[in-house]
């Protein structure tokens, strides 16, 4: 079965055929912005180079211009040596990341207050210390992440489906922004980091919902602050 066309491609051919007398660099990039500005074209949206040229029925090499274009203004991002990624978040989208996120995150950490040792939740403690230097046990310290998102998963999964699944997936999708984020604010966000270790420690539900929602509220404003040098 043949894959549906992408709206944007309809787009974009529209576009080629009003404005025939433009470059299709410029026209592809153009309405590309536009619709990923307006939030029509969603963060997380992966835009393939040979799906665009194919659909709109147009030479690669435009297309690979346009979408390096759109990398120079932050609107895209290459995830790893793969296809684009949108990167691009408006006010909305990232009020609704962080309302979610939040969301989530709290609920996996009732589930760590439960499941998580004393041992497990000191561990955590030392992992994010201001003064950490070196994970002497990194392995074990991925392992016990990887619990705790696990636990988000789980509950994400059996309490909501549909809408918020896709949301919560496009997000969690989308969080190699955060890595490019956190590079800079890599002193804050393991600031963050160790409140919420603090938090799980006293296994106090409300300490736990108050680190996760300052963090998150945190690094929704500094996406948004620092976008453009992204």
């Amino acid at each position: 079965m043949a894959n549906a066309e992408p709206f944007y491609c309809t787009k974009i051919k529209e576009a080629v055929f009003t404005q025939g007398d433009r470059a299709l660099k410029s026209v592809i990039y153009d309405t590309l912005a536009r619709l990923i500005r307006s939030g029509e074209i969603e963060p997380g949206t992966e835009l393939k180079q040979p799906e665009i040229a194919n659909f709109v029925g147009i030479s690669r090499e435009p297309v690979r211009q346009a979408l390096a274009a759109l990398a120079k203004q932050g609107l895209i991002g290459n995830d790893c040596g793969r296809y684009w990624r949108v990167i691009y978040f408006t006010k909305q989208h990232l009020a609704e990341f962080r309302e979610l996120t939040t969301f989530f995150d709290t609920l996996a950490g009732r589930q760590a207050i439960v499941h998580y040792t004393d041992a497990e939740l000191q561990y955590l403690v030392n992992l994010w210390k201001p003064d950490q230097i070196s994970v002497p046990d990194e392995q074990g310290a991925m392992l016990l992440l990887r619990r705790f998102d696990g636990y988000l998963y789980k509950y994400m999964t059996s309490l909501f489906k549909g809408h918020y699944q896709r949301l919560m997936r496009q997000y969690r999708e989308s969080l190699y922004l955060h890595e490019l984020a956190n590079l800079e604010r890599r002193p804050q966000l393991l600031h963050e980091k160790y409140q919420i270790a603090l938090a799980l420690q006293t296994r106090d539900e409300g300490q736990i919902q108050t680190a996760i929602t300052k963090h998150y509220t945190a690094m929704a404003d500094f996406v948004l602050e620092h976008r453009h040098l992204l």
